[in-house]
C-alpha cells in the first residue's frame, strides 16, 4: 500500500537546475513510498499560467527511484544561502532544518500535465517561471531545498533508506487518471517563432543598436518591477498555502 513520507498534499520547496542554482522555483514536493515491493517516487508540483487556460495549471515532474543515479542522488545539509522570503516560504514552525535533495537522473523525468493535444506556451507576463519549469523538466540534475521538519520522525527512516539502497527501489506505479503524461518536449519556449518578421525600420534600428558603445558607457540590464513583484508573490503564496499546516 502506498504511503506518503510527507503530507499527502505536499510540502513547500525551492527547486533549481543544478547548473543554475540561482534560478529557484517555488514548488510543492510529494514523496510516495511503498514497502512491498520497495518503491519510491518524488513528485515535484509546479504551477504557472499557460495559454489556453484561465487559471494556473499544475505540472507534476515525476522522479522515480529507478531513474535515479546511485552515488549522485543525495540528501545533505543545504549550503545555499536563502533570502528571508525564500526561507519563510519553505520553513515549518520552529527551528528550520534546511536540507538539499540532489536528484541525478538517468534520463529526463516524465511529466503529468493538463489534458491537451498541443504543446504548452507561456501566457504573456509569465515567461520567466514558465522557462524555469521547462528547464527543470529537461534537466537530469536538479536540487530541491526544503525544511526537513516537514518529514515526520516515523517517515525519515524509509526516506533515508533510499540513499543507502537505491538499487533496491523502483518507482511507484501511477494509477490511471484523466491527465496527460509526456516529457519535456511538451513545452515550447521559443516565443519569437510565433512573432511576425521585423519591419525594415526595426531591422535598421536593431543594427544601429549593435554599434560599439562609447568608451566608459556600458548598456544597462533592466529588471522590471513586475518581474520582482511576481517572484515575491510566488514566495508569499507558497508560504501562505502551508501556514496552517
Amino acid at each position: 500500500m502506498v504511503r506518503w513520507l510527507v503530507s499527502k498534499k505536499g510540502v513547500p520547496v525551492l527547486a533549481s537546475v543544478r547548473s543554475d542554482p540561482a534560478a529557484q522555483s517555488p514548488c510543492v514536493l510529494v514523496v510516495k513510498y511503498n514497502e512491498e515491493p520497495l518503491q519510491l517516487s518524488f513528485h515535484l508540483q509546479c504551477t504557472t499560467f499557460i495559454n489556453g487556460f484561465d487559471d494556473e495549471q499544475t505540472f507534476t515532474l515525476i522522479y522515480d527511484a529507478d531513474n535515479l543515479m546511485r552515488d549522485a542522488t543525495t540528501l545533505s545539509d543545504a549550503t545555499t544561502s536563502l533570502s528571508h522570503d525564500q526561507l519563510t516560504s519553505i520553513a515549518r514552525a520552529g527551528n528550520p532544518q534546511i536540507r538539499a535533495l540532489a536528484l541525478t537522473l538517468a534520463k529526463p523525468c516524465k511529466i503529468r500535465c493538463p489534458s491537451s493535444t498541443a504543446t504548452f506556451t507561456s501566457k504573456s507576463g509569465y515567461e520567466a517561471p514558465f522557462h524555469r519549469l521547462a528547464a527543470l523538466a529537461k534537466a537530469t540534475a536538479i536540487d530541491i531545498t526544503f525544511d526537513y521538519n516537514w518529514v515526520h520522525a516515523n517517515n525519515r527512516l524509509p526516506l533515508e533508506r533510499l540513499f543507502r539502497e537505491l538499487g533496491a527501489f523502483s518507482g511507484v506505479s501511477e494509477s490511471a487518471d484523466a491527465c496527460r503524461y509526456a516529457d519535456w518536449a511538451i513545452f515550447s519556449t521559443v516565443e519569437e517563432d510565433h512573432q511576425p518578421p521585423p519591419s525594415y525600420t526595426n531591422a535598421v534600428d536593431a543594427g544601429a543598436s549593435q554599434k560599439r558603445p562609447r568608451r566608459g558607457r556600458l548598456p544597462r540590464a533592466t529588471i522590471t518591477s513586475s518581474t520582482i513583484t511576481h517572484t515575491q508573490d510566488s514566495y508569499t503564496t507558497l508560504a501562505a498555502r502551508f501556514a496552517a499546516s
